[in-house]
């Protein structure tokens, strides 16, 4: 087996002005595409995604680094491909299942009840988890209802690619290819702005994939303490 490499701080300090880079970038874009009369606002933007895309793919995937570096790249990643959707919607919904979980979040914390009627998107009444979570951040952070809804997509956003990780490394996969299919999911078209709207498929899809990691773990847990404890956590999400 090959060595461990240790990330340094030379690798560190580059990875950060990357990333800061990256984001600079892409909010460069963004701003550039309101005048823009041509493609350029495009290059930009990619080139800003290819700035971080890269390393974070080469070092996570092609160099024996360390679990823990590993996670922290992967969470580092997720957080960065929130920036473009997020500068799209600071202040409020874009997207139209985003009014309608908004609408029904501010109803829940207005009356406490979990099941109001929405006429805009009515299905939402039947699934309430993401307003349930988002009231309860709200209650703790005191943050605004959006801003509170926005930290939960986050975090959600954020776990998918760990545990897309932790399911490659418990069927069997390596380090570097678990890293690797954590890093190709996250290349798929809806991750970073379908997934990313306040709607509840984006809480919904990060806890299917907890519940495909729940089962393999009490599959192949070796104690009963153990396999309970992943059917529960299973069975809970």
């Amino acid at each position: 087996a090959k060595p461990t490499v240790h990330v340094n701080s030379k690798v560190k300090g580059y990875l950060i002005v990357s990333y800061v880079l990256g984001a600079m970038l892409i909010a460069f874009s963004y701003n550039n595409a309101h005048h823009s009369v041509s493609y350029l606002h495009f290059d930009i933007f990619w080139l800003g995604m290819a700035l971080v895309a890269i390393p974070t793919t080469y070092w996570g995937g092609w160099r024996c680094i360390s679990s823990r570096a590993a996670v922290l790249l992967l969470i580092s990643y997720g957080i960065f491909t929130f920036i473009p959707k997020f500068l799209m919607s600071i202040s409020g919904p874009i997207f139209f299942d985003e009014y309608g979980h908004f609408r029904h979040a501010n109803a829940l914390l207005a009356n406490g009840n979990i099941f109001n009627s929405n006429p805009y998107l009515p299905i939402v009444r039947y699934f309430p988890g993401l307003s349930l979570v988002t009231v309860g951040v709200h209650e703790v952070t005191r943050l605004s209802i959006w801003h509170s809804g926005q930290i939960v997509i986050l975090l959600a956003h954020c776990s998918v690619l760990l545990t897309i990780f932790s399911i490659s490394k418990s069927i069997g996969l390596s380090q570097r290819a678990s890293y690797i299919a954590a890093m190709a999911y996250s290349f798929n078209p809806s991750y970073m702005y379908f997934d990313t709207q306040y709607a509840y498929e984006s809480l919904a899809l990060p806890l299917a994939f907890f519940v495909v990691l729940a089962c393999i773990r009490a599959r192949k847990s070796q104690t009963s303490r153990s396999s309970i404890f992943w059917m529960t956590t299973g069975a809970i999400a």
